[in-house]
């Protein structure tokens, strides 16, 4: 439970967040592309530009969110199994956590921790980090492929049902979802950052269209 004025910092740092950190990421991706225009089609698809999708997003829908204790990098590389030796029962430990949310410490959006799980189970970074992705630009087009485990799509198949079954909003997730990978992408060497802004892009225009 929030005060007022914590409401209030709360929204802010949801916005700063989601929308100022977005554009300021995209505009790291551009620089680092040396400005150069986007494709047209991805995967044969005719997508939108990224700045096109970002004014087609319902920013307040999306910056609205659900004050908790936070993670901040839930993925399963940050999830461990411990069994006590003692009673054979098993619980989940927690590593890596972020340090803040938008400048806030003690607070972050609960939909984030679920986006950024649910893109856990649509990417697989253990895959990724073996090689096991292409992704080529040319002109026009962009190609991107990866590798994934069908353990992992069938936990996808069981979380989105989760998600549905506790009210929580699927649409809202797979944006922030998008995202995420938008963001993530000039952080990452070539040919992995393409690969995420094909990626968030691609996966951004169709939860819009949803």
């Amino acid at each position: 439970k929030l005060t007022d004025k914590e409401r209030d910092d709360f929204l802010k740092a949801c916005k700063d967040f989601y929308y100022t950190k977005t554009v300021s990421r995209l505009k790291m991706f551009n620089d680092k592309a040396g400005g150069k225009e986007e494709s047209k089609f991805i995967n044969g698809v005719e997508i939108p530009t990224t700045d096109q999708l970002l004014k087609s997003i319902d920013w307040e829908y999306i910056t609205t969110g659900i004050p908790s204790n936070f993670h901040g990098d839930l993925q399963f590389d940050n999830v461990l199994i411990s069994k006590n030796p003692k009673s054979d029962k098993e619980k989940f430990l927690l590593l890596d956590w972020r340090h803040e949310f938008g400048g806030l410490v003690n607070v972050g959006d609960l939909y984030y921790d679920l986006a950024k799980l649910y893109g856990g189970m649509t990417l697989s970074y253990p895959l990724i980090k073996d090689g096991m992705f292409s992704s080529t630009v040319s002109d026009e087009h962009a190609y991107y492929d990866f590798f994934v485990k069908s353990d992992l799509l069938e936990a996808k198949e069981h979380y989105e049902q989760f998600l549905k079954d506790n009210d929580y909003d699927v649409k809202k997730i797979k944006i922030i979802a998008s995202l995420i990978f938008l963001n993530m992408a000039p952080l990452h060497n070539a040919p992995f950052d393409s690969l995420l802004h094909s990626l968030g892009r691609s996966s951004l225009h169709k939860s819009l269209k949803l």
